[in-house]
């Protein structure tokens, strides 16, 4: 049981790590692209109908997606998630949920001439909800005077507390994560781990059309997810823009691995990074208002023969005028409903997709 307890903490902690600063971003001009049109032909007299009707038409309108910063500027955000997590093996099951309420920030350090800025996230407030099967649930909320339960010790280092700078280019694109404090060999190798923004493309787009960003993440091979020995995954994460509306664009994604993996412990791991979601973004101030992401996912003999892995995670993020972090009455020890979005805490796990 105890060898159960620690994997299920452990991979708990890597599919909510990936989310715990992802944000979004801003500013303040316009950057919808002027629809490009077709010159039509003077007809001639040998041109039929259908020939008249093709050149009268326009090209698709095109809009172009990008990030605005200012320097100087604070971007405040709200974010809720649960996850459930349920392992067995040799007739012992272990049942993990947590909940996640947090109130965070990023400033924008510098911008450069091209439109690169460098960000530095921070999470202002943390509530958290830890139940394991019939045990009492751990409840914390950083404002309040309680002693940090050892669950959320990693979280409450953050808390107020810069850790990295991310340098984005103006597409969302990773170029440098820099440390705060310490040597930058410390960092997690893993860039994907500190990123908050989502990719966007690089030309003007219009409805329907697609993009990808691939990038890599770090895994371990061994059951005890040992940091010493990594494996690379390639993943490939596909954004569709569905709609534009009142200067809304509606972008769908999903997310996959690019080559097949067949050993169980690694697939428990990716279950985590297969999210599929939305994302609402603003066009004129280059700003992702609303955010929302979900995976699920179900893997056989993770652990040796027999054992089984059930796994669940859905989040939703929102922009916010100004940091609402102390609006809100410290949490008691009684089990909140802190993620009343994106679902009911405890609920059963959905169906997911098979490994």
């Amino acid at each position: 049981m105890t060898a159960i307890r620690v994997t299920l903490f452990g991979l708990l902690a890597i599919g909510l790590s990936s989310a715990a600063m992802r944000g979004s971003v801003a500013d303040d001009a316009a950057v919808k692209a002027e629809p490009a049109s077709k010159a039509a032909p003077e007809p001639t007299a040998a041109a039929d109908s259908t020939e008249k009707a093709d050149d009268d038409k326009t090209t698709a309108p095109t809009w172009k997606l990008e990030y605005r910063f200012r320097q100087g500027e604070f971007l405040h955000f709200h974010a809720k998630s649960e996850s459930t997590m349920r392992v067995s093996a040799r007739e012992v099951s272990q049942t993990l949920r947590e909940n996640r309420e947090t109130f965070k920030h990023f400033r924008v350090v510098a911008v450069d001439k091209n439109g690169s800025a460098v960000l530095e996230p921070v999470i202002d407030r943390a509530i958290m909800q830890a139940r394991s099967d019939n045990d009492e649930a751990i409840l914390w909320d950083s404002r309040s005077k309680a002693a940090v339960p050892k669950r959320f010790q990693p979280v409450a280092e953050s808390v107020g507390n810069p850790k990295v700078r991310v340098r984005y280019k103006p597409n969302g694109e990773v170029e440098e994560v820099l440390p705060v404090d310490g040597e930058k060999e410390e960092l997690n190798p893993d860039k994907s781990a500190y990123g908050f923004l989502i990719r966007l493309p690089d030309e003007a787009i219009a409805v329907g059309d697609s993009w990808n960003d691939d990038f890599v993440v770090q895994v371990s091979p061994e059951p005890d997810l040992s940091r010493k020995l990594q494996q690379d995954i390639d993943i490939r994460r596909v954004y569709t823009l569905k709609s534009v509306e009142n200067g809304v664009a509606k972008i769908t994604f999903s997310t996959s691995v690019k080559k097949p993996v067949r050993e169980p412990i690694i697939k428990a791991q990716l279950i985590s990074r297969s999210l599929q979601g939305t994302v609402e973004f603003e066009l004129k101030r280059g700003l992702i208002l609303k955010w929302t992401s979900a995976g699920s996912g179900q893997v056989f003999d993770p652990y040796g023969s027999s054992s089984m892995l059930e796994s669940s995670l859905a989040s939703v993020e929102r922009f916010a005028t100004k940091s609402e972090a102390f609006r809100k009455p410290v949490a008691s020890n009684l089990p909140p409903s802190v993620a009343s979005e994106p679902g009911r805490p405890g609920a059963d796990l959905p169906s997911g997709r098979r490994f």
